[in-house]
């Protein structure tokens, strides 16, 4: 954890400063965790001398749900995630993996493997170190989502499946720096010295996966007749947060991809850029079309009529970041096909066509990666509140009929049917944290502010999350 003042306000949000909040407790944790650290290194150690098979019996269990060719591509990551695999796996392993004890007499019982660690013949341990075995195996794993990031200092978090409780701060310095708000993580927190803190492990599901994780927990807690509650149901819940944490590991996934409500064709950002190299030519062949509605100063779009449905922008056309560029924007591709020979026949050589840009707007990489340092970024000389309006308004010309077309997310319902039913409300607002959580990790990665996605939470009747809409640390 990074320094801070000993004067500012204690980002736990008691109003108090630091020095007369969490100064002390803090001292106390960034020692306690290595500790800890040393606490499972110990146990795995001994458990490795004293039980090699049963731990290694136990370490299969943890990689159960994959196959032989997952079990492959899981050895292909890079270190950083084989490293969180491995911390992982040693958590587990001491918090929940069970063994069968066989008797003299062929009596056979199950304990977990930890609690052979923390026997008279285990590891010598000092007492905040048992205390900490003992305090992973008693704190369930469980579904956070982050709901504030303080960086370089922590994040608050609540109980995914239970939103209506009150958020806890959680003290992590390397949980500040990756995460944003509306992200779902699976966490086992303890208490160090009156702090809420990770124990070590940490389960991150991007989107889609976060929708789909929580729903088949849902799904287990509705036809489970072990009920909610209970350590038989906790450890299914572990399982499923654990597995699909792994399963998504070996497997590349793309987000669903959304259509164009009325051409049934995949909805891209496809940009156009022309040089205008006779702007009052340009200006007046725009004034003459009926079809065209705008100006210079406020850009112009092509309308399409449609019997029976109204009318929309098909082309969206305005001036670039410098004063003799000009870009066309289509929904679709064949719509900036359209839009671009539309214009060049009308303008003729008052345009000359230069380059175009296409993104999958539900892609990983449009909605994680922030843009390499080396590509094209027609918006990247403008000043950062002029970016971020750029961007605004791209996402809110490609996202204008969202909420009534189909998403395969949502069943191939539309969002304004989902949201008829409270499950189907609760899906598409998953959906929408997803949506932000992407944009966000873009927007820090391109150094601009994300865009706000109300108009879309406003555009199916439903209220954004109020712990989701503050400004971003």
């Amino acid at each position: 954890m990074s320094d801070i003042g000993r004067n500012a306000p204690c980002p736990c949000g008691s109003g108090r400063k630091y020095k007369q909040c969490c100064l002390r407790r803090d001292q106390l944790w960034r020692r306690a965790v290595a500790d800890d650290r040393d606490a499972i290194r110990q146990a795995i150690a001994w458990l490795r001398d004293r039980h090699e098979d049963a731990l290694k019996t136990a370490l299969g269990d943890f990689f159960g749900a994959l196959g032989s060719e997952e079990q492959a591509n899981l050895a292909e990551v890079n270190d950083d995630v084989a490293q969180m695999i491995d911390i992982n796996a040693r958590e587990w392993l001491l918090a929940e993996a069970m063994v069968e004890v066989v008797e003299a007499s062929g009596e056979t019982w199950s304990l977990k493997l930890g609690d052979l660690a923390l026997g008279s013949e285990g590891p010598p341990l000092n007492p905040e170190q048992r205390s900490y075995l003992e305090s992973i195996a008693t704190n369930p794993l469980c579904p956070y989502e982050v709901t504030g990031v303080e960086r370089e200092v922590g994040i608050r978090v609540r109980d995914a499946l239970i939103p209506d409780q009150p958020s806890i701060w959680v003290r992590d310095t390397s949980l500040s720096r990756t995460l944003e708000r509306g992200d779902l993580i699976a966490l086992r927190l303890v208490n160090r010295h009156g702090a809420q803190v990770p124990s070590g492990c940490v389960y991150h599901y991007p989107p889609p996966l976060s929708s789909e994780v929580l729903e088949e927990i849902r799904a287990f807690r509705r036809d489970s007749d072990a009920g909610p509650e209970g350590a038989s149901a906790g450890r299914s819940v572990s399982a499923i947060l654990r597995d699909r944490w792994l399963l998504a590991l070996t497997r590349t996934r793309r987000m669903p991809q959304i259509v164009d409500a009325r051409t049934k064709e995949p909805i891209l950002l496809c940009e156009d850029h022309f040089q205008v190299l006779d702007w009052p030519r340009l200006e007046r062949v725009l004034e003459q079309q009926s079809d065209a509605d705008g100006d210079r100063k406020h850009g112009w779009s092509r309308i399409e009529h449609d019997e029976g449905k109204g009318s929309r922008p098909r082309w969206s056309m305005r001036v670039g970041p410098r004063a003799d560029t000009f870009i066309g924007f289509g929904r679709t591709r064949r719509a900036a096909d359209d839009g671009r020979a539309w214009l060049e026949g009308l303008a003729g050589d008052a345009v000359r066509f230069l380059a175009r840009d296409i993104v999958d707007p539900m892609s990983p990489a449009a909605l994680h990666a922030p843009r390499p340092a080396n590509s094209k970024d027609p918006f990247k000389d403008l000043p950062r509140d002029e970016r971020m309006a750029a961007f605004q308004q791209i996402h809110e010309h490609v996202y204008r009929n969202w909420a009534d077309e189909p998403i395969p997310a949502l069943g191939d319902m539309t969002p304004r049917q989902a949201v008829r039913t409270p499950e189907g409300r609760e899906r598409v607002a998953r959906l929408l944290k997803d949506y932000e959580v992407g944009e966000a990790r873009r927007a820090r990665g391109e150094n601009r502010g994300p865009t706000d996605f109300g108009f879309l939470w406003a555009s199916v009747g439903l209220e954004p999350d109020a712990s989701l809409v503050e400004s971003r640390t």
